[in-house]
């Protein structure tokens, strides 16, 4: 999130997940004063909700919609495009791999 420019943060940013990413996500929100909205399948665990919950304080927006996480991500998807809003990709983002492989440096 920090490598995106200033008006794509007032936007808001959208991701899809149903773990640790939602997590990081919701705690970046929170910490940069960006609304997030977080995609999670319907199954995730209500422990899971929590934590995203108490990263992401009142910087962020829970969507539970879809059975599995590919309609969430589905989902997720769908709305960045119609609302032009930066998608987060938990795995498929260079920069999204390349934060945890600079936490040790």
């Amino acid at each position: 999130m920090s490598s995106l420019n200033s008006k794509s943060l007032k936007k808001g940013i959208i991701c899809s997940s149903a773990s640790n990413h939602a997590q990081g996500v919701a705690y970046a929100c929170n910490k940069l004063n960006v609304k997030g909205i977080i995609y999670m399948p319907i199954t995730t665990p209500l422990q899971k909700i929590d934590q995203v919950n108490y990263f992401g304080k009142k910087s962020i927006e829970i969507i539970l919609t879809g059975n599995t996480y590919d309609g969430a991500q589905q989902a997720a998807m769908a709305h960045s495009i119609e609302s032009n809003i930066e998608f987060i990709n938990p795995f498929d983002d260079l920069k999204v791999i390349e934060g945890p492989a600079t936490v040790g440096m």
